[in-house]
This record gives C-alpha cells, sequence and structure tokens, in this order.
C-alpha cells in the first residue's frame, strides 16, 4: 500500500454476468496474490499486471503482518488493488458470534452464531483496511479447508450469507475464492439466493488451465461466475482474468517530487522493490498458515 492511497467510491455488490474465456494475451505480464506467508520472501520478480493481497494473517479479526508494504507493491500497478480475507466458523469462546444482526444467539446454535460471525468479520476487515486509508476495488472471500469450520455444512454457510450480506448492504464489490469441492465440503453448496458472486476459482495446475476454467461451468460454484483463475506461477500463486470481469485500472503515473534543498537521500519506508524482502518484519504463526488450494487438491 502507498503511505497514502485515495479513497474509492465502493460499486454495488451486485452483477448481471454471463460465461466468458480467458484474455489469452500471450505477453501479458503474470498477475500475483500474495499474503503474510511471502513476507520473508518479498515479492515476485519483474513487472507484473496486477495483485490481489492478502488482509488477514491466516484468519479472520487478524492483520497480515507486511500488509503496509506488500499493498504498497500492488498499487504500484493497479489503483485500488483488491484483498482477500479469511473466513471460519467461531469457537465457542468467541463473543462476536454470540449477538448481533441475527440477534442474541444461544451457544448450540450454530445457524445464528454462524451469521453473526460472517457480519463481523466482514465489518472488522472493512474497518481494517480503512485503518490503512485505502478502499480495496473489492473484497475476496477465502473458504478453504484449512481453517475451522463446523461439522454441519449449512452452520458454515450461514458464515458466508452473513459475510456477503454486510458487504451488499454497505455496496462493497465481494467475490468468493475456492474450489468446487471444498465449498460444497464446508458450506453444502450454499448459494447466495439474492446476489450472483464473482469466483475465484482455485486449483488449476498452470496458465493454460487457468484460462480453460474460465468458461467451464464445472468448476463454477456458489451460483456465481466466475472471474478469475489461480495457478502456479514459479514459487508464487499465479492468476488468470477472465474476459467476463472488468479490466484491470493502472496505478496513475507518479509525479516527480519536488526539488529539495538537502543533500541527504529522501527514503520512503514502504518503498519495495521486485524481489526485495519487505521493509517490515514479519511475525508469523505457522499454525494459521492457508496454503494456496492447489497445493492441496
Amino acid at each position: 500500500m502507498p503511505q497514502a492511497v485515495a479513497l474509492l467510491t465502493a460499486a454495488t455488490a451486485m452483477w448481471a454476468l454471463g460465461s466468458g474465456s480467458a484474455k489469452a494475451d500471450e505477453g501479458k505480464a503474470p498477475a500475483y496474490d500474495i499474503s503474510w506467508p511471502q513476507c520473508e520472501n518479498g515479492a515476485p520478480h519483474g513487472e507484473f499486471h496486477f495483485a490481489v493481497i492478502g488482509l488477514n494473517n491466516g484468519r479472520p479479526f487478524t492483520t497480515n503482518d507486511c500488509f503496509k508494504p506488500q499493498y504498497a507493491w500492488a498499487a504500484s500497478v493497479q489503483a485500488h488493488p483488491a484483498v482477500y480475507i479469511n473466513l471460519d466458523f467461531p469457537k465457542a469462546e468467541r463473543p462476536a458470534a454470540d449477538n448481533g444482526p441475527y440477534g442474541r444467539c444461544a451457544a448450540e446454535d450454530g445457524w445464528c452464531r454462524g451469521y453473526n460471525w460472517g457480519y463481523a468479520l466482514a465489518r472488522d476487515s472493512v474497518s481494517r483496511a480503512r485503518s490503512f486509508g485505502i478502499t480495496p476495488e473489492r473484497y475476496w472471500l477465502d473458504v478453504e479447508m484449512a481453517n475451522h469450520w463446523s461439522e454441519t455444512a449449512r452452520d458454515n454457510g450461514q458464515v458466508v450469507r452473513g459475510a456477503v450480506d454486510y458487504f451488499v448492504e454497505h455496496g462493497i464489490p465481494v467475490g468468493v475464492y475456492g474450489t468446487r469441492y471444498q465449498w460444497q465440503l464446508i458450506t453444502g453448496g450454499y448459494a447466495p439466493s439474492d446476489v450472483t458472486l464473482p469466483l475465484w476459482v482455485a486449483g488449476a495446475e498452470d496458465a493454460t488451465e487457468a484460462e480453460a476454467r474460465c468458461s467451464d461451468r464445472s468448476f463454477a460454484f456458489a451460483g456465481g461466475n466466475t472471474w478469475m483463475v489461480q495457478y502456479p506461477e514459479g514459487e508464487f500463486d499465479g492468476n488468470v482474468l477472465c474476459d467476463i470481469a472488468p479490466r484491470v485500472t493502472p496505478a496513475a503515473p507518479a509525479k516527480a517530487p519536488a526539488p529539495i534543498a538537502t543533500a541527504v537521500p529522501q527514503q520512503s519506508p514502504t518503498t519495495v522493490r521486485p524481489g526485495a524482502t519487505w521493509p517490515e518484519a514479519a511475525t508469523n504463526n505457522p499454525s494459521t498458515v492457508t496454503q494456496s488450494l492447489h497445493e492441496r487438491i
């Protein structure tokens, strides 16, 4: 994130979508998604098209240790880069699930607690982003089996429902990341009844397969339409943007710095060169690692 990023008025979260194929541009730079597991490794080398940055440190109600410099790196090529946030089901000791828009919940009422939890984690994520002075283009909901979930799939679906409702109610663009297989296991196949969600589909083996999945409905889930597909790109996660998705809005050209009457070099603490390590130290907890889905399916 740049130290100062202009706020962008949030667009509606409901889109009228059709099917599409990948934007097959042989000369296009790759796109990435990175988060706190990449704090020690630095940014991918070379030019890139866009990047999605993980806001959380692997679970809800946390912040990626190096979100600020990673977002600054992404914002060097795209205006208002998107972020992704982690979803899970609340454990018994989490009070944020006990009371909320669905009401006051009994300890054993997973349906009620799931909704309140999803709504609360979405609200918390937006608040965290605003604390950095940014308005991301879109929030992607990361739903995968690495995190804690209820054994009752319908209650897990309530977490997603609560989160989606928060974003829709506040006119903030939202989408879902995952795979059809894991979505079915976690949520029982939940699909919102009043919104068509953009999908970020994981699991492709390479860019060619990722492009093919853009138009293959067998990989879609949650009643949504595929906007983006993830695949391995070297040591990082790469992504293909599908034709159905809006074009990436490039970052505004950097203004030339004003002359300064001093010979002392001026440096920004959040300037990151591609391939460099992040300037802010990471304090990762290995137990919270959220691996890319393509590593596990």
